[in-house]
């Protein structure tokens, strides 16, 4: 065996907890909430964008931003 490379790999997850996103969007949304639990979250927006603040994040965390309908 040659060992080419030293890796070190973490495989714990780590949670990490109230994080904030921002993401610039076109219009207010109608809906913003976490997949696939549909858990909903608030969230502000201004001057373009979309402020959110994700509760918890165990390993990974889709947010999903709906279009305002009308």
């Amino acid at each position: 065996v040659e060992r080419r490379a030293q890796i070190d790999l973490i495989e714990d997850v780590i949670p990490l907890y109230n994080r904030t996103v921002k993401v610039r969007w076109e219009g207010k949304p109608g809906r913003v909430y976490l997949a696939p639990s549909r858990q909903e979250v608030s969230y502000t927006y201004a001057d373009g964008v979309v402020c959110v603040s994700v509760p918890e994040i165990n390993g990974h965390q889709m947010l999903v931003i709906e279009r305002q309908e009308g």
